[in-house]
């Protein structure tokens, strides 16, 4: 797969992360009712195991599935179950969750942790972070512990730790690896362990330097400074990404339609490391995460950690706002998703809640396409998103798919340089979903 580099006239993106990057992470307030869906991450829905009535704590299991690709659903505070029923969801349309009263108490379950860890086989160290719930925390929300097994007779000998976050005003990655270089270091050994890789690299962006000096002394804490590497990489948007990143630091280039496994390498985010080290060491379920809240409308700009299940309002709303929002955006600006009921919850993969100006959104009408070709100069991994968004447009995604369709891992540059305003990505994203729902 050919690498083209961004067209000479298209600008670099602004970072914008001046407001955030230096703010350190602060938790706020749990809200007095949270939405927990049973699905946040990539494959099936979990099946309530709770019901209206029940009192639960903080970690209980509320949501499983028997499905290998699936990932556990833990209460988020502790309280009374007052419904389990269909609410609004992040990414779109309406989902099961689980509705839970907080009673304020912040009570925790009785957490089971993996006894002598450090003896443990790959299964039951992968057994404690599926039993936690931990999926990828940016992204897909691929479920860790599906990651983790790649299949027979894969031979994985590097891991990559991805701390890149390309994506304009996001900057909550960047605060974990930080204040949290400890824990991402341990989560990296475990993941080498369990995958039998001889050696990680953590990815970090060359304008991040203290997270970088972070992590290469908790490495050498750790003493593993001799099988973990910490690189700098060029700050460039979608750098980052799992392909392009792959083959940045190895060389190696994952066919179409494969996966990191393919080619020796086992990836995973660096907040997502964090949550390995705690579902291990502490045998503590992904209730919570770091998110950045940016944006010209946000009073208060900065890194939160929120409890899973937050309402996008009950967030904006203890971090303030000001002036007319135009949009609100889960996740960056780029890759993110425009919402239109604040009411939906923070889900694992929740990297930041933007609220733009008018200014900001660069919300204009669409025109027909010129065939200027933009869009392929600047595609990452040499894609065609005219001639894909042409034949999904025209009833024919099967064409489309033919053409590497699924490989998009839309990055969003394609949109920024359009000058017709097509809204290639949310076209693009429409063909998969038709494809896949159709084979369901």
């Amino acid at each position: 797969m050919k690498l083209v580099r961004r067209h000479r006239n298209v600008p670099a993106l602004e970072a914008r992360k001046e407001a955030t990057a230096g703010a350190a992470t602060e938790p706020l307030s749990a809200p007095d009712v949270v939405a927990i869906p049973l699905r946040q991450h990539i494959g099936e829905t979990c099946e309530p195991t709770v019901r209206a009535g029940d009192r639960v704590r903080i970690g209980d299991l509320i949501g499983e599935s028997p499905a290998v690709v699936s990932a556990n659903v833990h209460a988020s505070v502790s309280g009374r179950v007052r419904d389990v029923g269909a609410c609004p969801h992040p990414l779109g349309g309406d989902i099961g969750a689980v509705v839970i009263e907080n009673d304020g108490n912040d009570e925790w379950t009785d957490l089971y942790v993996v006894p002598d860890p450090e003896g443990a086989g790959s299964d039951a160290l992968r057994a404690a972070i599926r039993r936690a719930g931990v999926s990828g925390m940016a992204g897909a929300g691929f479920p860790a512990a599906v990651k983790l097994d790649p299949p027979a007779g894969s031979v994985i000998d590097t891991v990559i730790i991805n701390a890149m976050e390309g994506e304009p005003y996001l900057s909550a990655d960047h605060r974990t690896a930080l204040e949290h270089a400890d824990a991402v270091v341990d989560g990296a050994r475990w993941i080498m362990r369990i995958v039998g890789a001889p050696y990680t690299v953590i990815a970090v962006e060359s304008d991040k330097t203290d997270a970088a000096t972070a992590l290469e002394r908790a490495a050498e804490a750790a003493g593993v400074s001799s099988v973990l590497e910490v690189r700098l990489m060029p700050r460039d948007y979608a750098a980052g990404a799992e392909k392009i990143l792959v083959q940045s630091i190895l060389g190696r280039e994952i066919p179409g339609g494969g996966f990191p496994h393919d080619v020796g390498v086992v990836s995973q985010n660096v907040s997502t490391a964090v949550a390995i080290s705690q579902a291990i060491r502490l045998g503590r379920p992904l209730t919570e995460r770091v998110i950045t809240v940016a944006g010209e409308g946000v009073q208060r700009p900065g890194n939160y950690l929120v409890r899973i299940g937050t309402s996008f309002d009950h967030v904006l709303e203890q971090v303030g706002t000001i002036g007319d929002i135009d949009r609100v955006i889960m996740g960056g600006p780029m890759m993110g998703i425009a919402q239109g009921d604040l009411s939906v919850p923070v889900i694992k993969p929740t990297t930041g809640i933007l609220a733009l100006s008018s200014t900001e959104s660069r919300r204009v009408p669409e025109v027909a396409c010129i065939h200027c070709a933009w869009c392929v100069e600047v595609c990452p991994i040499g894609l065609m998103p005219f001639f894909l968004v042409d034949v999904i447009r025209s009833g024919e995604p099967l064409t489309a798919e033919a053409s590497h369709l699924f490989d998009c891992f839309e990055c969003g540059l394609c949109d920024y340089v359009c000058p017709s305003n097509i809204p290639l990505v949310e076209v693009i994203r429409s063909g998969k979903s038709t494809i896949s729902e159709s084979r369901r």
